[in-house]
């Protein structure tokens, strides 16, 4: 009989992974990246990058936290779903863009939780927007670079038979 523990453990280590690199990526661009795009000067951003960068680690540390779980349980899905249709994930630019569509739910989760009125406040598009690319990229790349990092989440299509 098979189990399903295997795939549910790797389901929440690259949950977990994902948390923790996406954390990282969330904390450098809004960091180093956001702020030269406004404008700042290298001086500007130095002199606040460490606290720019803790304040990055606990608002994206926290929000990836509580996607844990449900992105464990999406993960899983995905995976039983690449096990049985090997072909949706063989190549690299498959993985790429596989990735790229896992990361749209939290996305847009949270575009959304700017974007809605919150208390007295109305609806702020302008910081759903401007959020939008960074919460993406930080996203994107917490989801893509476990798959080249950990073994058992490695495209099947880059393994070599023995």
């Amino acid at each position: 009989m098979k189990t399903n523990k295997a795939p549910l453990k790797t389901s929440f280590i690259w949950a977990i992974s994902a948390a923790i690199l996406g954390t990282m990526v969330w904390a450098t661009v809004i960091s180093i990246f956001e702020p030269l795009l406004r404008g700042e000067t290298i001086d500007q951003i130095l002199s606040l990058i460490v606290y720019s960068l803790i304040s990055g680690v606990y608002f994206g540390g926290f929000i990836a936290l509580i996607t844990v779980i449900p992105y464990s349980l999406l993960f899983y899905g995905f995976l039983k779903l690449a096990s049985k249709k090997p072909s949706i994930d063989f190549y690299k630019k498959q993985v790429v863009l596989t990735s790229f569509l896992l990361a749209l739910p939290f996305t847009l989760v949270v575009f959304f939780s700017y974007v809605l009125p919150t208390g007295n406040l109305g609806f702020s598009w302008s910081d759903g927007f401007s959020a939008l690319p960074w919460v993406l990229i930080s996203a994107w790349a917490g989801i893509l670079l476990p798959r080249f990092i950990i073994s058992s989440l490695k495209p099947s299509g880059n393994e070599v038979a023995t």
